[in-house]
């Protein structure tokens, strides 16, 4: 008798990433209103939210972002981030409330975000 394989990962974080969650559509990047800050807008607020996870990498690594607001907008949901060190492309991922993690959504904006240009 043989058993299918889980669904499921140990991220490095510890979290658990389940192949079940759907993963978010990261459509686009521009710059916030504050000094430093992004906003990134997903397609959705998924069914069992709990919050999102945002992070940010590139040539000296990666780190995480914190996020200063989430907001329905009828595009889809602007999170708004703080990012903890530099970087051109960012990730999305969503938890769900009872702790398993979806997997990363990635955006790469090396091309460059100015105020009049999002990626």
């Amino acid at each position: 008798e043989t058993t299918a394989a889980a669904s499921t990962t140990t991220a490095a974080s510890g979290e658990v990433v389940s192949e079940d969650l759907e993963v978010l559509q990261l459509l686009g990047v521009s710059v916030g209103a504050g000094s430093g800050e992004y906003t990134l807008l997903v397609d959705q607020m998924p069914d069992g939210y709990e919050r999102f996870k945002v992070s940010t990498s590139g040539a000296d690594g990666y780190c995480n972002a914190r996020i200063l607001d989430v907001q329905t907008v009828p595009d889809g949901v602007a999170i708004t981030v703080l990012p903890d060190c530099g970087g051109t492309t960012f990730g999305v991922a969503w938890v769900h409330v009872d702790g398993r993690r979806s997997d990363i959504s990635y955006r790469d904006c090396s091309a460059g975000i100015t105020m009049t240009t999002s990626c």
